[in-house]
Formats: C-alpha cells, structure tokens, sequence
C-alpha cells in the first residue's frame, strides 16, 4: 500500500467504526506507513504497525498505552480488508512492545496527527523517533542477544530487515545459507550498521 491507499483504507476503518459504534480511536503508528504518509519514502508496505493507543484521562491528559485491538475494532479492521481485498494482518500491533523498553524523551510531542473521518486519529512517529526506534531494535535483538546464532535469532532477524527497508535503507541483507553458526551474527551486525549508517545520511 502507497500513501493514497493508507488514507483510503484508513477512513474506511474510520467509516466501519462508526457502524460498530466505537468512536474516538487513536492509534500511533510507526513503520512503512508512517514513512509514506510523511513523504519520507516512496516504497509501498504491506501492512499498517500499531505500537500504541493515545488515550485521554478525565483531566484531559493524554498518555500512550500498549496496543490493543478490542472485538469491535477487530470487526471494523476485517471489514475493510474484506472490502479492500487486503491481507487479514493489514493493520496490526506487531511492534507494540516497544513500550515496555520505553520511549524517547519528547516522543509524544513529536508525533504528527491526522484525522481519518470522525472516529479515528493516527499519530503517526516522526522519522528522528522511526530511526530511533529501528536502531534500539537493532541493537538490543541484534548486538547482545545471546540468540545471536541461534534458530530464533534468524526468525527474528527478517523483522529488523523489514523494519530498515520500510525506513528507506537499501543495504542488502546477509543471505543466511552463507553465513553459517556465528558467521551469520557478524554478518547481520555489519549489516544493521550500514543500513543506520545509510538512515541518518538521508535525514
């Protein structure tokens, strides 16, 4: 999906909200489509990453808490993939456990906002938290996971790669069937650094 089809499919979840009658969601993206809908890439994504709710207190106070789709947002999201042709996963909360290492400072302030319809406000990362957000990742999974060589690192690593690629790096990935055991961590990690590297030189 490229920016136009994000706004399409966006106020179409909007529309289906209202007729599940759940009003008032705001989400914060971060990701491909964040990228695209800020004019920072022009690659498409498959998908829309969810990392947190934006909810607002009694006293008017705003705060990010973890994403977290309930039922009826669950059957506004189907019906727009349904009517769109779009994969079921089509909006998810797979980076949503980035809260739980914490944000950068001035995270929230940075956020830029759109309205979608009258029932949904995406706010979507900026790119210095995107870039942010993508080295940590890489750091923390990549550099010191004690999985490094292991069958779960390598399931893991292709999420880093897509995180990057969504960032606009254009690095090639290691081709792990020539990197065997720890040949494999060296080459990942020189990898990352050279896609981070390639990020901070186009902002």
């Amino acid at each position: 999906m490229d920016a136009e089809g994000i706004k399409t499919y966006l106020t179409a979840l909007s529309e289906q909200l209202e007729l599940q009658g759940k009003h008032g969601v705001e989400l914060v993206v971060c990701g491909g489509a964040a990228l695209s809908i800020l004019g920072l890439s022009q690659r498409t994504t498959r998908d829309i990453d969810a990392m947190a709710l934006m909810v607002t207190s009694q006293a008017g106070r705003q705060s990010l808490v973890k994403a977290e789709f309930d039922d009826r947002f669950e059957r506004a999201a189907e019906a727009v993939a349904r009517d769109y042709g779009l994969p079921e996963d089509w909006i998810n909360c797979g980076p949503a456990d980035q809260l739980d290492t914490g944000l950068p400072d001035g995270f929230q302030d940075r956020l830029i906002s759109v309205r979608y319809g009258e029932n949904l406000v995406v706010h979507y990362c900026s790119r210095t938290d995107l870039i942010y957000l993508i080295d940590r990742l890489a750091n923390e999974k990549a550099y010191s996971s004690p999985y490094l060589a292991s069958s779960g690192f390598r399931e893991m690593s292709p999420r880093i790669v897509k995180g990057l690629a969504d960032g606009g790096a254009m690095s090639p990935a290691p081709d792990p069937r020539k990197h065997p055991g720890e040949d494999y961590g060296d080459a990942f990690t020189g990898y990352v650094d050279e896609a981070i590297n390639e990020l901070f030189d186009q902002r």
